[in-house]
């Protein structure tokens, strides 16, 4: 029953972002997922994400990886490995159980092996390259589009923050306002002028009470909808208060017209205002059937609602459950994890110091 709960990948926390049923989540650490550690023909752990950015694998359409050997060639202007068809090339796996010789292990290129900055001329790792070029490099330069001066890649964006050359958009542009231009320009001439920035004090507080209001008016809504629980012929139940709703048709036949006999100003005043008075109930009627259409609406999505609430409630509590147990086995699988993985350091350690020796 566990296993076709819903679990993440065992490599979250380096940015893996799958997920599936329990049973499977072996199958893609092994086969699949990016962030899982491998090891590399120099003995180091690495993500298999890292060598396959770095061109340093290839997945087959068989599941199985290619690793570029030292003789491809490097080029160093855009620090990429250049693969050839005919290049001598390594098929397999990073499995333990694979059976790789000395010869071959040796003539492999390693993502951790040093390459020389075609900018800097320092040495660093094939695999930290990209890293490099964006954030430590000091003579990878770029141009500005708005000055168009050199920077450091790595200084770009708290220049652009501050170039007064640079083209940007007006500050008030959520408000509407579709001015753009330089930033010298914006600060000196546009800013003053503009009228949406001058009013956007007045149009964020404008904003904020909008959604007050909104907020106010659903919450509204919600108790008429419980105040106004039931409409049974013609009838509002309001706080145990039953109030009559005339019917238009019986009003209609209920009124008795006077006769126009008599001609004297008077009367016709005051049948045009029974006249008049009787089309403004009848509008008023109208109004009030189509409330009371739409609270028998929302009392129906209310109902459903409620029902709906209790049966998550259940189902969030069995799932409660099933992570609590879920949770109890993972942290069982971590803890043999490392048991596994001390276990190894150990024996790593012993067959070092036994190398020293002899």
């Amino acid at each position: 029953m566990t296993d076709e709960l819903e679990v993440s990948c065992l490599n979250i926390h380096r940015g893996c972002k799958w997920t599936g049923e329990r049973w499977s989540i072996k199958n893609h650490l092994q086969n699949d997922c990016e962030f899982t550690r491998i090891l590399c023909i120099c003995g180091e752990l690495c993500e298999r994400k890292v060598l396959i950015d770095n061109g340093m694998i290839n997945k087959l359409d068989s599941g199985s990886f290619v690793i570029i050997s030292k003789q491809c060639q490097i080029d160093k202007k855009l620090n990429k490995v250049i693969i050839h068809n005919d290049s001598d090339a390594y098929g397999g796996t990073f499995s333990d159980s694979e059976d790789i010789e000395r010869e071959n292990i040796n003539n492999l290129l390693c993502p951790h092996s040093l390459i020389e900055c075609i900018e800097c001329g320092n040495e660093i790792k094939i695999m930290d390259i990209n890293y490099h070029l964006e954030h430590e490099c000091l003579k990878n330069m770029i141009i500005c589009n708005g000055c168009h001066l050199s920077f450091p890649f790595m200084h770009l964006n708290n220049h652009q923050n501050n170039c007064q050359l640079l083209y940007v958009d007006c500050p008030g542009n959520k408000f509407g306002c579709t001015w753009k231009g330089q930033r010298e320009i914006l600060n000196k001439i546009h800013k003053p002028e503009c009228v949406f920035i001058k009013m956007s004090g007045y149009l964020d507080q404008m904003e904020s009470r909008m959604n007050s209001l909104n907020k106010e008016n659903e919450g509204l809504r919600l108790q008429i909808s419980s105040i106004l629980n039931s409409v049974v012929n013609g009838k509002v139940s309001n706080l145990g208060y039953p109030l009559e709703i005339e019917e238009v048709g019986t009003l209609h036949k209920e009124i008795q017209y006077p006769s126009y006999e008599n001609n004297s100003n008077n009367t016709k005043d005051e049948v045009d205002e029974l006249i008049q008075n009787h089309s403004t109930q009848k509008i008023s009627m109208s109004k009030v059937r189509t409330l009371v259409r739409e609270l028998e609406m929302n009392k129906n999505v209310t109902s459903r609602l409620l029902g709906d609430n209790v049966e998550m409630r259940e189902q969030l509590t069995s799932q409660r459950a099933l992570l609590l147990n879920l949770k109890q086995q993972i942290q069982f699988m971590l803890i043999e994890r490392r048991r596994m993985a001390f276990a190894n350091n150990s024996t790593n350690g012993n067959t070092k110091n036994v190398a020293t020796k002899l």
